[in-house]
C-alpha cells in the first residue's frame, strides 16, 4: 500500500526507515551495553572502546555471558585501580584484563543459572579461556551474587535487550582479577582466616595492609599453622589470647611482612636477604623445587604452592605487593633490650649517638629489665632539627649534654609499654622528664605532640623482651627549656596521592567525551 505524499506521510516514511535499519543492525554484547538505559552504562562502553577490547564484544554471534558494571560502579572502582585522569585515558589498555574478567562462556540468561552455586572461567584478552574463575550464586530471593577473586558484586538487571547470541547482565560492583590491597587477599582466602581475625586485634598493622597504594609482600601462615604454633608443643595459647598480647602479636605479625615487592621469582639458589617490619632479617632461598623463607636463628617457612596473590594494582598494568600462603608462623627471635632492637635499623645513629654522648641513658637501654617504651626519632629526623636551626651542628648538639638530656627525656615513656594500636586520640603521655606528650590520631596517621614540635609515628611498635616497646616517629619532640626550633615530621616515607573525586570524574568525562568525538568521525 501506497503511503500519502504529505508531510505526515514522510514522517511515517522516516520512521519506517528507522524502525527497519534498527531491526537491521548488528546484536552484539557491545550493542546491548551501548545502548542501555536505566541504569546507563556509557562508562563501561567508553572503557571498552578505550581499552581496544570492543571489537571483541561488537562481533555478532558470541556465544558469551558479560556482567557490566553501572557508571556508579566503574566510579567507585576507581581509587581501588589507583587509575588517575591521564593513566585512564591515554593507558586505558591497562583495563582490557579487568573487563574481560567480565565475560565467560557460554551464552547465560538469567533464567539459565541454576540454583546454588556455579562457577565460570573468564576471558583473557585475546579471547582465550582463562584460569581466573567467577563464582555466581544464586541467592534466596532469586537474584544473582558474583564473587571475584578481590570483589563482589550483585546483579541488578537481567538480560539486556539487543546482545543478540550472548547474554549481558548489569552489575553493581566492578569485578577484580586482582585484590585491591594486601589485606583484600588475606580476608578473602579462606585458608588464611585465621590470620585474618589476629590482624583484626593489630589495627594499625591492618591499616597499612589495607591501603591499595602500600608495597608490601607477606608471608601468610595458613590456618594449620597457626594451629602448630599455638599448640601446647608451641606458643601454648589459644587464638583468643595470642589476640589479647598485643605486644607479642604485634611482634608476629610484623615479623612476617616485608617492605617492597618479592614475588616467586624473587627466589633463586642465591640467597636474598630481606628486612621485615620488625627490623629483622628473613632469608628468601630456592632449595629444589622449594621456595623457602629462613630465620636467622634456623627455622624454615614454605611457600604452599608457587602462586602468589597477586595485590594493589599500578599504572603499568602489574601489581605493587604480593601475599604468599606458607606453612609455618614465622617466630621472631626475641628481642631482649632497647639496644639491641635499636641495633636492627640503620636509620637511628643519630639517637644512639645522643645517647651514648650523654651517658644516663646507657644502662636502661641495655638492660633485660627496662620496661617502658622508647621513642626513636630515626635520622632525618634529627637532620630536620638541625636544618631548621642553622646555627647548630650535629656536633654541637651532641656536645650539649644539658640540651641532649631534655631531648631524651621526652622520648622516654617508663611503666607499661606503649603499643600503637593501643594510643587514643586526645590521649596524654607522661614522659621521663615530666613533660606531657599528647596524642593526635587523623585516619591512619598517629602523631604526638609536644609544645610546638610534632612527630608522627612510622610503622609498628617492636616488642623488647615482656616489657618494653620501641617505636620509630620521624620528628624530635623538642621540650620547653630547650632553645632549639624542629618542624614535625612528614609521616615517613611519602605515599601515593590518592586521586580525589573531581579527579576521578573529570577522567572519566575525558573518556566519554573521547568517544563522543570518536562517533562524530
Amino acid at each position: 500500500m501506497a503511503l500519502p505524499r504529505t508531510r505526515g506521510g514522510a514522517i511515517a516514511l522516516a520512521g519506517l526507515i528507522l524502525l527497519l535499519a534498527s531491526q537491521a543492525a548488528a546484536q552484539n554484547a557491545f550493542t546491548a551495553v551501548s545502548e542501555a538505559t536505566n541504569p546507563s552504562l556509557l562508562l563501561f562502553s567508553s572503557a571498552l572502546q578505550l581499552s581496544g577490547v570492543s571489537t571483541f564484544f561488537n562481533t555478532t554471534g558470541r556465544n558469551i555471558t558479560l556482567f557490566a558494571p553501572s557508571d556508579q560502579a566503574l566510579l567507585a572502582a576507581l581509587p581501588l585501580l589507583n587509575l588517575n585522569q591521564t593513566q585512564l585515558v591515554t593507558n586505558a589498555v591497562l583495563m582490557a584484563p579487568v573487563l574481560m574478567y567480565h565475560a565467560f562462556v557460554p551464552a547465560t540468561s538469567d533464567a539459565s543459572f541454576p540454583a546454588g552455586v556455579s562457577y565460570y572461567n573468564a576471558l583473557n584478552t585475546d579471547g582465550s579461556i582463562s584460569g581466573n574463575q567467577l563464582r555466581v550464586s544464586r541467592t534466596a530471593t532469586g537474584g544473582l551474587a558474583i564473587s571475584s577473586i578481590g570483589s563482589d558484586a550483585s546483579v541488578t538487571r537481567v538480560d539486556l535487550p539487543n546482545s543478540g547470541s550472548t547474554a549481558v547482565h548489569v552489575i553493581d560492583a566492578v569485578l577484580f582479577p586482582f585484590y585491591p590491597s594486601v589485606y583484600a587477599a588475606i580476608a578473602r582466602t579462606s585458608a588464611l582466616s585465621t590470620l585474618s581475625t589476629l590482624l583484626s586485634s593489630a589495627s594499625s598493622l591492618m591499616a597499612k595492609l589495607k591501603e591499595t597504594t602500600a608495597v608490601y609482600t607477606v608471608f601468610a601462615p595458613f590456618n594449620a599453622a597457626f594451629t602448630a604454633a599455638l599448640a601446647p608443643s608451641g606458643l601454648n595459647m589459644t587464638v583468643a589470647q595470642l589476640a589479647a598480647q598485643p605486644a607479642l602479636l604485634q611482634a608476629i605479625l610484623s615479623y612476617h611482612v616485608v617492605p617492597g615487592f618479592y614475588n616467586s621469582s624473587s627466589f633463586s639458589t642465591n640467597p636474598v636477604t630481606v628486612t621485615t617490619l620488625t627490623g629483622q632479617q628473613l632469608t628468601l632461598v630456592k632449595d629444589g623445587a622449594s621456595l623457602v623463607v629462613k630465620t636467622a636463628d634456623g627455622k624454615t617457612s614454605n611457600l604452599l604452592g608457587a602462586r602468589d596473590l597477586s595485590c594493589g594494582f599500578t599504572d603499568q598494568g602489574t601489581f605493587r605487593a604480593t601475599v604468599h600462603v606458607v606453612d609455618r608462623v614465622l617466630v621472631p627471635p626475641p628481642i631482649a633490650s632497647v639496644s639491641e632492637a635499636l641495633a636492627l635499623r640503620t636509620d637511628v645513629n643519630t639517637l644512639l649517638a645522643a645517647v651514648k654522648a650523654e651517658g644516663s641513658y646507657a644502662t636502661a637501654i641495655n638492660s633485660t629489665t627496662f620496661t617502658g617504651t622508647l621513642l626513636a626519632p630515626t635520622d632525618s629526623a634529627f637532620a630536620a632539627l638541625l636544618a631548621a636551626n642553622g646555627s647548630i651542628s650535629a656536633a654541637a648538639l651532641l656536645a650539649n649534654t644539658t640540651a641532649l638530656k631534655k631531648i631524651l627525656d621526652v622520648h622516654v615513656v617508663t611503666g607499661t609499654p606503649l603499643t600503637v594500636a593501643g594510643l587514643t586520640n586526645g590521649q596524654n603521655i607522661s614522659t621521663s622528664g615530666g613533660a606531657t606528650i599528647t596524642v593526635v590520631k587523623t585516619g591512619n596517621a598517629t602523631q604526638l605532640k609536644l609544645r610546638n614540635s610534632v612527630a608522627t609515628i612510622v610503622g609498628v611498635e617492636v616488642a623488647i623482651g615482656s616489657s618494653a616497646t620501641m617505636i620509630i616517629i620521624d620528628g624530635v619532640l623538642v621540650p620547653s627549656g630547650v632553645s632549639i626550633s624542629t618542624v614535625g615530621g612528614d609521616g615517613g616515607a611519602a605515599a601515593a596521592t590518592a586521586p580525589s573525586f573531581v579527579l576521578m570524574l573529570w577522567s572519566v568525562m575525558a573518556a566519554a567525551l573521547l568517544l563522543a568525538f570518536q562517533r562524530m568521525q
